[in-house]
């Protein structure tokens, strides 16, 4: 992700609220990570 670990989390957080706000991961593409499918939300983690 490009940060410190003590900024980790609070930034995976912040960067998936500000994805999902803006329609570019959907419901669907968590559900989708939690069965290994291959999904936008890694480019989302890390700020891509």
């Amino acid at each position: 992700m490009g940060v410190s670990q003590e900024r980790m989390p609070s930034l995976f957080c912040q960067r998936l609220r500000d994805a999902v706000l803006s329609g570019r991961i959907t419901a669907s593409d968590i559900n989708n990570l939690q069965l290994n499918q291959p999904t936008e939300i890694w480019k989302v983690i890390k700020g891509k």
